[in-house]
């Protein structure tokens, strides 16, 4: 074998390991129906005092972590962020005379590592000033704890090391319809009065 042949070779193997190190893991279409939501549902949730939220849901966006190009040789996996906007009970006026109705929420992420894949419930309000834990379960913790469409208990728990006392005590999760009520350690709760797909209340259905 001639020495060009060699290094021929030892390019092509070495650009296969470079390729494979890149290669972005992806969740599958089985941890992706986990995910309930779709572009343009609208949440309205009915609280324990008789007042309402609505939530639109207006962004649903696939990542790569990491996604820094000049990161070679590092793997990269799939991050799922569904975000919205809610209406604000009270809106908010800025000392330039703006007034907010609305305010961006984040309502819910899915991750992967080599083993397992993850739901992240980082759903929280900035407006209401309470505190909000981000929940992490693995998609085989949900599945051992909902069967169907049911919707379960889970306690909220922070997942991060974060020295915090949290308002939000748990909420209620479903696979085909996502958050169906929170409940804070004050008594007060939030229940899933109306899910709103292209005009129909699927709740109803």
């Amino acid at each position: 074998m001639t020495n060009n042949a060699k290094y021929i070779i030892m390019i092509l193997f070495l650009s296969s390991l470079l390729i494979q190190a890149c290669k972005t893991q992806k969740l599958s279409k089985e941890d992706k129906e986990w995910q309930p939501y779709s572009k343009g549902d609208v949440l309205v949730f009915k609280s324990s005092y008789n007042k309402r939220d609505s939530i639109f849901i207006d962004k649903i966006e696939s990542h790569s972590n990491p996604n820094d190009p000049l990161s070679t040789g590092k793997k990269k996996y799939e991050f799922l962020f569904v975000s919205g906007e809610i209406t604000l009970q009270e809106p908010i006026k800025t000392k330039l005379g703006h007034t907010f109705d609305r305010e961006r929420i984040d309502v819910l992420q899915m991750t992967l590592d080599d083993s397992h894949s993850y739901m992240k419930f980082v759903f929280s309000k900035k407006s209401d000033s309470l505190k909000y834990p981000t929940t992490v379960l693995s998609i085989n913790e949900l599945k051992e704890k909902i069967d169907g469409d049911s919707s379960v208990k889970i306690k909220a728990e922070e997942y991060y090391d974060l020295p915090f006392d949290y308002d939000l005590e748990s909420f209620w999760w479903s696979k085909k319809y996502g958050y169906t009520r929170y409940e804070f350690k004050n008594g007060v709760y939030w229940e899933l009065e109306k899910f709103i797909r292209k005009g129909m209340n699927i709740l109803e259905e």
